[in-house]
């Protein structure tokens, strides 16, 4: 069963821009086999432009010109809201690929190794 992602671009029809609020679901298509999530890109300068669409390995996002989010259940590109959380971003994909035990042992490091950097950053200050 393939995944299922709005797939629009607002500037080809308006509707596109409404899907959230007006509960529409004509743009919710299967993507391809090899889609990896859903994406959705908000343009941040100029005309507002937002593109829904399937993503695979090869979808890149501009973050110089775009706000741009993944996610990976039917449908779930329907907001207009970006919510970029680089730490919860991060263990969403890495709990797909390593065991848990291992992606605990990360977060642990990684908390350990911000703690000595902030104990070395306030030492030099104080």
């Amino acid at each position: 069963i393939s995944l299922k992602c709005h797939q629009c671009h607002n500037l080809e029809t308006s509707d596109c821009y409404k899907i959230d609020e007006r509960k529409i679901t004509s743009f919710l298509k299967e993507c391809p086999s090899n889609t990896l999530g859903c994406a959705i890109k908000l343009k941040k300068a100029g005309i507002p432009e937002i593109f829904r669409e399937c993503a695979d390995n090869s979808w890149v996002c501009d973050d110089r010109k775009f706000k741009c989010d993944k996610c990976t259940e039917d449908g779930c590109n329907s907001s207009n809201e970006i919510k970029t959380n680089v730490l919860i971003s991060s263990i969403n994909y890495l709990s797909k690929y390593w065991t848990v035990g291992v992606l605990i042992f990360v977060i642990v490091a990684l908390v350990v190794l911000w703690c000595v950097l902030k104990m070395r950053s306030d030492a030099n200050f104080g």
